[in-house]
């Protein structure tokens, strides 16, 4: 199996031997992995990341981008068995058919999160290594912000974000970090 993630992308499932056999037990060669966009409330008083525990542990406040039976499903990343993925640009879609994984796994995206200075340093200087190739035809634009729109970026996520903890799904991942029933 082959999947493409950025270095903020992480593959998260509660078994990955288990995750792995159901794959090919489910007899599709290509799935969409559904994203949760980690996003930190402001409300909540995250510490600073520490480098010895996995971010997937210090962080969970974000936003599921769940499928919509009305339109095509962009919002994952998808994990196949083809000798290459035929993505389109982005990486989220395929010139292959895929089918959406419904199980207990997910790509935790640190979308705004951590929120701070090395995040927001991070988030700058994606911009200005675009081509003027990418440029011209709007690819990856929504890299090119300024320190003030990247704000004002966090701000609206944060008013959408929710805690996780208080998801099923997410507490099939991650029992450790919830809360006891």
């Amino acid at each position: 199996w082959k999947m493409v993630l950025n270095t903020t992308e992480f593959l998260c499932c509660s078994n990955k031997e288990e995750f792995f056999s159901s794959l090919t037990k489910l007899k599709r060669k290509m799935y969409s992995i559904r994203t949760i966009l980690m996003v930190d409330d402001p409300m909540h008083a995250y510490t600073k990341p520490r480098y010895g525990i996995p971010l997937v542990k210090q962080r969970f406040h974000g936003i599921v981008i769940q499928p919509s039976p009305l339109t095509i499903y962009n919002g994952g990343r998808l994990i196949h068995n083809y000798s290459h993925g035929n993505y389109s640009v982005g990486r989220h879609n395929s010139f292959y058919s895929f089918t959406i994984y419904k199980y207990p796994a997910f790509i935790l995206k640190f979308f705004y999160s951590p929120w701070n200075n090395a995040m927001k340093d991070r988030k700058l200087q994606i911009g200005p290594t675009l081509s003027k190739h990418s440029a011209q035809n709007g690819l990856g634009t929504h890299h090119l912000v300024t320190l003030a729109k990247l704000e004002e970026n966090y701000l609206h996520y944060a008013n959408l974000t929710s805690d996780l903890r208080l998801m099923p799904e997410y507490q099939l991942l991650f029992p450790d970090l919830c809360f006891p029933n």
